[in-house]
């Protein structure tokens, strides 16, 4: 067990992971406590599925989690496993026998001998949504229910899963279309696209998880599930300006490497800001156009012995940034 065993654990590896992660109050708040009963206290954790957009946030904080020294590798394996990938026993592909032997392999390299940890499912919706064979049996629904199994704890290659605490993420795009359908038919129902993360009313939500092709069983095990909205134009604005974390940041810290530095006007900001709203992918969204508008000028700054660079929204018409070759303060 973690040396941090008080009640202080789950706000503390919250905290940890909103220097890094924007939002999604209640699911933090539900995976921190799953983890202190299940690290701290001893307990075996049923499965929690996160059903929330791309760029949400749902995977990255588990990717989050690898780091935090509240949870040492020796005592807590984290595995990240693309769930896509997986076919039923005896068909080409892979199996739950390897995401068993993926996570004991690196429990090993991690010297962790109880091998215990987490294993975050992604892309779980992918094995949701039927896929028929040339037979027409429905090869998700195999996967489902060896799945299910393996939820509920079973011995595979020698580790034994209910001592293995199992998080599932998907996007679930399938839902919405479900759910403003269902909509149409009900009276008295209100569906509020801009609501805060809340927990979705089980039943309603597991009847169109289950019309969309989940296993009532496989559902089953599964005791809570937690709903995550898009990033906002304010958190996608705390994704790129956060003084320590932001992803502005993290790239001024590689041109600092080189020598160089850059700044972004707010209007350049904002802009993008409004355009990974558009392009509705979420803080992965923002930060590709981020990418895209630094482009190769990292290089350009070297080769022409310019050592600043301020960009404005006129980069995003096709014009260049203004280019200096002493260091400068933010013209912001």
């Amino acid at each position: 067990m973690g040396e941090v065993n008080n009640k202080l654990f789950p706000i503390m590896l919250k905290n940890y992971i909103q220097q890094y992660v924007v939002g999604q109050d209640s699911y933090l708040e539900q995976l921190c406590m799953k983890i202190y009963r299940y690290h701290i206290l001893g307990m075996n954790e049923a499965p929690l599925l996160v059903i929330g957009p791309t760029g949400c946030g749902k995977t990255y904080a588990i990717e989050v989690l690898k780091q935090c020294k509240l949870l040492k590798p020796k005592e807590f394996t984290i595995l990240i496993y693309d769930a896509s990938s997986l076919t039923p026993n005896g068909f080409t592909g892979e199996s739950m026998s390897d995401i068993i032997k993926i996570f004991k392999n690196q429990a090993v390299k991690d010297f962790n001998v109880d091998k215990r940890g987490i294993i975050y499912l992604d892309e779980i919706d992918k094995v949701i949504v039927p896929n028929h064979d040339s037979n027409s049996n429905n090869v998700n629904a195999l996967v489902q229910h060896q799945l299910m199994n393996m939820l509920s704890g079973t011995i595979i290659d020698g580790v034994d899963t209910s001592k293995i605490l199992f998080v599932l993420g998907g996007a679930f795009y399938m839902l919405d279309n479900i759910e403003k359908e269902n909509i149409k038919k009900s009276i008295g129902f209100s569906y509020n696209d801009n609501s805060q993360v809340s927990l979705v009313k089980e039943a309603s939500l597991r009847d169109n998880l289950i019309s969309m092709g989940a296993q009532r069983e496989f559902l089953g095990r599964v005791r809570s599930i937690v709903r995550l909205p898009k990033l906002n134009e304010l958190q996608l604005k705390c994704v790129l300006l956060h003084p320590y974390n932001g992803y502005i940041a993290e790239k001024k810290n590689v041109f600092k490497k080189c020598g160089l530095d850059f700044d972004f006007s707010p209007k350049l900001v904002n802009k993008l800001v409004e355009m990974a709203v558009d392009e509705d992918l979420g803080a992965r969204s923002v930060k590709n156009m981020v990418d895209v508008v630094l482009g190769t000028y990292d290089y350009y700054m070297l080769e022409e012995n310019y050592t600043y660079m301020y960009l404005d929204e006129s980069v995003l018409d096709g014009k260049s940034p203004y280019f200096d070759k002493s260091k400068k303060e933010s013209q912001n």
